[in-house]
């Protein structure tokens, strides 16, 4: 995969029933400074598997840190889940949890508009990490 991006790399890993990735991928450079979120439902993604997905993503060294979690609020049966950069998660649990995540996204946005440029380069840094962690695993997933 020499160009892969973090879709393919989730989706051979467990199956992904649907995804959004905010904003959209044809952004303009006006909302690329808006801080990308992923959002996706899998099925087939399993305690341990979410485990070792957790733990590929803490690993990760690059210039933004990034945060998984569940989105229950979605999805009471817990297959949807939702990646951010870890600034955003601090953003929401600043505020006791009741801001958006959309909201917390767009603050960044207009506090710190270079901050969602080096997410959106890093988010493909991530892909190649998430692939060189999870390979042995993707591989037995059917990639």
């Amino acid at each position: 995969m020499l160009n892969m991006d973090i879709i393919e790399v989730l989706q051979s890993y467990a199956p992904i029933e649907n995804w959004t990735l905010l904003p959209a991928q044809d952004f303009s450079n006006e909302t690329r400074t808006l801080p990308p979120i992923l959002c996706w439902t899998s099925a087939e993604l399993l305690e341990d598997t979410a485990s070792a997905l957790t733990q590929a993503i803490t690993s990760y060294e690059g210039e933004v840190q990034w945060d998984l979690q569940r989105a229950f609020e979605v999805r009471a049966d817990g297959k949807r889940w939702v990646l951010m950069p870890m600034r955003v998660r601090q953003h929401i649990d600043q505020t006791g949890g009741t801001t958006p995540w959309w909201e917390a996204a767009d603050e960044l946005r207009k506090t710190d508009p270079e901050f969602g440029r080096r997410a959106h380069a890093d988010l493909r840094k991530l892909a190649y990490h998430l692939y060189a962690k999870l390979g042995e695993a993707m591989v037995t997933h059917g990639a």
